[in-house]
């Protein structure tokens, strides 16, 4: 009998593809089986991890062979496996099927280790003297002489802000916008690149160009340095194994390059970047460059924070949209039109400029008049773009191509407003690129609905423009803060749509390191300064936990990120009374006290009851995420006290915010039905009145349209879908009248 074997693919390890620098002695390997027979299943597994790729029959070269292990994981961390800084191994795997069937041998798959030790680094954290004029966007350089090429060359990139690595003039990766953002005070990411092939004998130049991004004063976390600060580490080896270093130290140059910071990265006033053409100096990154008008750089003291590999796909250009309308709104002001809304960098050649001029680039995601939004066909000079303190400026050269990009700012925008500029720009030459955390798509939704197909796709776009930096935002035309809220209400979304979880590893450590030591949650994370929200948003780590490992099978991160729920959980007792939660005072890291939120007009989003009544039945839905977080990891005691507390709470809550007059609590909005139902408030003899009365609100009173917001909308859905009323999920998604998802399509 002739049965098809398994095959074996997408393997990862630490969760990426092939990685370079992870930051794990341990790694973990995982791969995914295929087959086109119906219940086919792995039984047992074969790891064989080696030296050298050539040599894998060899005994010399063999660092692993985990022989035929009967096992159906296929997420395997290889406990008496541990490996040293700089190791590069290749490895590949097979399996064995229910019918005892071996597969054929995977691909070959390559992970490089990073400096796992802060011993490993020689490299001085530098920076540029503060006697230069602007240091906000700086060039450092390095000339080194060869007197043969190196077998392999890796470079070490430790950067606070954003940067970029070039060696003899080619930029290393092609990611942008490196490192992912976190909390410095905590944390600070490095990442590895190979540079062997761009190396040659003789005189060699490596060159860093730096940005400011996130680490700047006047934010919660503590910073050194008038301007960005990095360490670099270039290690060579030659076929006998001689090691060659170039790290940096005072030896480097440094001056400022023909960019510029706009705006402080506060509200409002995220800004852009002044590129001034005239400034422009195309060899400053290759050796022999004239080196004049450069200074020494100065070394900075070891900031605070331990360094640690990114692990996480790195922010990259994933679509480029092309702009698609243009108007003349007066002499020297154009008005642009893209072909969809996006965050990412501005691109622009302009025509024939003279030298010096100056034109002003506006990003915004509407035109306004009166405070009204305004289509792009009826605009006028008088009305406004929504810019929201984003701005660019291009200060021309006067000759050859003038040319903008945005390297280390970037906008969040559907129009553009240029100012300045004489003569009529090219449409075909204006663009916007789509920038990224570069999370592989996994999942794809199709229906006969053309709507609901829209609704995905333009959901899943979101997503895509709220996910730069490693963690995901509200958004990036006037905050840029990794909002909890936000983040708990897309969970299923995320995780359903995209290969996410080295992301939500690494975002779930960002609400690690934000909170305080009394147990204490911000809104955000990272947390740069004080932001709104209420529990809902501090309760995205326990939720997320669960949500990561519910999809992944990731124990891992239960147990990371146990101790910081549990102390959350705490700091919930803590303000609680009698078995209520009651409101927190505001911090200087954390403000307002929110229960759903962004609602349609109509709804009173603060009125005090409902809120209380939110917060409430959400501390007890948060304490049910808890305990089965807890039976995973075997903490039988703490998930009981979890459930004996919750039971306790969901008795006081009833008491105190059912009418039995009008059988509902607080006001009798769907949020104020859905949570005390979702949440085993409603005792048993009242759950088939309460959800009939949840029923008549939607789908009499509100006419199949929804009146909850972010949050309350999330949570109604996990509520219906628990009880098999998709019916009602159909009913408000399928609208077309606002409010409604198809009300924003169409």
């Amino acid at each position: 009998m002739n049965i098809s074997k398994l095959s074996v693919e997408k393997l990862t390890c630490n969760g990426l593809v092939d990685p370079q620098g992870i930051g794990y002695g341990q790694p973990e390997f995982a791969w995914v089986c295929k087959s086109s027979r119906r219940g086919a299943k792995q039984c047992a597994y074969q790891i064989h991890i080696v030296s050298d790729p050539d040599q894998f029959a060899r005994a010399e070269s063999v660092i692993k062979d985990t022989g035929k292990v009967q096992s159906e994981d296929t997420r395997v961390l290889l406990s008496d496996l541990s490996f040293k800084s700089r190791t590069r191994c290749y490895w590949k795997v097979r399996v064995w099927d229910e019918c005892d069937q071996v597969s054929d041998w995977s691909r070959t798959a390559c992970v490089s280790v990073g400096l796992l030790d802060e011993s490993d680094w020689s490299a001085h954290w530098i920076g540029m003297s503060s006697k230069q004029t602007d240091s906000t966007s700086p060039w450092f350089r390095k000339e080194f002489v060869l007197d043969r090429i190196p077998t392999d060359a890796r470079v070490y990139f430790n950067v606070l802000g954003y940067g970029e690595v070039f060696i003899n003039g080619q930029k290393l990766g092609n990611e942008h916008l490196f490192p992912h953002v976190s909390d410095y005070g905590k944390r600070n990411f490095y990442t590895l690149y190979d540079a062997a092939d761009l190396l040659h004998e003789g005189k060699n130049c490596i060159s860093v160009w730096l940005g400011l991004g996130w680490y700047r004063k006047g934010l919660l976390w503590n910073v050194q340095h008038t301007g960005p600060v990095m360490r670099l580490q270039l290690e060579m080896a030659d076929e006998a194994g001689r090691i060659k270093r170039v790290v940096t130290n005072t030896s480097w140059v440094s001056r400022p390059s023909n960019i510029s910071t706009l705006g402080t990265w506060q509200f409002m006033s995220f800004g852009g970047e002044r590129m001034d053409a005239r400034a422009d100096y195309p060899d400053w990154n290759r050796s022999g460059a004239e080196e004049s008008g450069w200074s020494r750089s100065v070394r900075i003291g070891k900031p605070e924070g331990t360094t640690v590999s990114q692990n996480m796909p790195p922010n990259r250009i994933l679509e480029t949209v092309q702009a698609k309308g243009l108007k003349k709104l007066a002499d020297g002001i154009w008005a642009i039109e893209m072909e969809k809304a996006l965050t990412g960098f501005i691109q622009i050649e302009f025509p024939v400029l003279e030298k010096g001029q100056e034109i002003l680039i506006e990003p915004g995601d509407a035109w306004l008049r009166k405070g009204k939004s305004v289509p792009f066909q009826k605009i006028t000079v008088d009305d406004s773009i929504n810019a929201m303190g984003q701005r660019n400026e291009y200060v021309a050269r006067g000759s050859g191509k003038e040319f903008f990009q945005n390297r280390f700012n970037f906008a969040s925008f559907r129009y553009l407003k240029i100012s300045n500029l004489t003569a009529r720009p090219n449409i075909r030459k204006i663009k916007g690129h789509l920038i990224s955390a570069d999370l592989p798509a996994v999942g794809r939704f199709e229906c006969s609905s053309k709507m609901l197909n829209q609704i995905d796709e333009a959901m899943k776009w979101t997503l895509r423009c709220l996910m730069l930096g490693g963690y995901q935002v509200d958004c990036h035309s006037r905050e840029r803060l990794g909002y909890g809220g936000d983040g708990h209400s897309s969970l299923e979304t995320t995780l359903t749509s995209f290969r996410s979880d080295v992301f939500y590893r690494k975002w779930t450590q960002d609400w690690l390191d934000a909170q305080r030591e009394d147990g204490g949650m911000p809104h955000t994370a990272p947390c740069p300064y004080r932001a709104g929200g209420g529990p809902f948003w501090c309760g995205f780590i326990i939720a997320a936990t669960w949500r990561h490992y519910l999809h992944y099978g990731d124990m891992g991160i239960l147990a990371q990120n146990y101790d910081g729920i549990t102390k959350w959980l705490g700091y919930v007792e803590k303000h609680t009374r009698s078995s209520i939660l009651e409101k927190w005072d505001e911090t200087n890291y954390r403000a307002w006290y929110l229960g759903d939120w962004a609602v349609p007009p109509g709804v009173n989003q603060k009125h005090e009851e409902s809120v209380d009544l939110f917060c409430n039945c959400f501390a007890i839905y948060i304490l049910d995420v808890a305990s089965k977080i807890a039976d995973a990891l075997g903490m039988t005691g703490d998930a009981a006290g979890f459930r004996d507390n919750l039971e306790k709470r969901q008795k006081a809550v009833h008491k105190k915010f059912y009418n039995s007059r009008t059988k509902s609590y607080a006001d009798g909005d769907q949020i104020d039905y859905v949570m005390p139902l979702m949440s085993g408030v409603v005792p048993s003899n009242l759950k088939k009145t309460v959800f009939n009365n949840f029923e008549n609100r939607l789908v009499v009173h509100n006419k199949g349209h929804l009146e909850t917001g972010l949050s309350g909308t999330y949570l109604m859905i996990q509520y219906l879908q628990s009880i098999g009323r998709n019916d009602l999920i159909y009913e408000f998604a399928s609208k077309t009248t606002m409010p409604s998802w198809g009300y924003m399509i169409r």
